[in-house]
């Protein structure tokens, strides 16, 4: 009895080295990986509305007309 429950204490420890190793690769890529998905607020032109593409041609068609 006592061998039999010796042998699967055996298992059960070669089971959790296993799963350490794992957790070990795995818990510093979860950390690394959501600091890079975090939503950051990089630039504060990154909101700023563009002008719609009706102004920026006429500006170009009249930049056309004045000489350098």
């Amino acid at each position: 009895m006592g061998i039999v429950e010796s042998r699967r204490a055996i298992q059960q420890a070669e089971a959790v080295t296993k799963l350490a190793h794992l957790a070990f690769l795995f818990v510093p890529l979860t950390y690394i990986t959501s600091i890079f998905g975090t939503n950051i607020n990089v630039s504060p032109l990154e909101h700023v509305p563009l002008p719609p593409p009706r102004h920026t041609s006429l500006t170009h068609i009249s930049n056309l007309g004045i000489p350098k």
